[in-house]
């Protein structure tokens, strides 16, 4: 748990002096839009549409698709 924390620490230091102090806000966009859509991702996931729609892609083998 003390690992866990302090990695997590450690990522919210370095995010907030890229973002804040350097003004890098296109390199965390992503981190961002994840934040302002997290209920959606979640519901997403959560009922596996997003499993779903990723197993419209194949493959080159189709043994190697997902399987739900």
């Amino acid at each position: 748990m003390l690992l866990t924390s302090a990695a997590s620490g450690l990522t919210f230091i370095a995010l907030y002096v890229l973002v804040d102090v350097y003004g890098h806000r296109l390199s965390t966009s992503v981190l961002e839009w994840m934040g302002k859509h997290v209920t959606s991702i979640f519901v997403l996931v959560s009922s596996n549409l997003d499993v779903i729609a990723i197993q419209g892609f194949y493959w080159t083998k189709p043994e190697n698709n997902i399987e739900v």
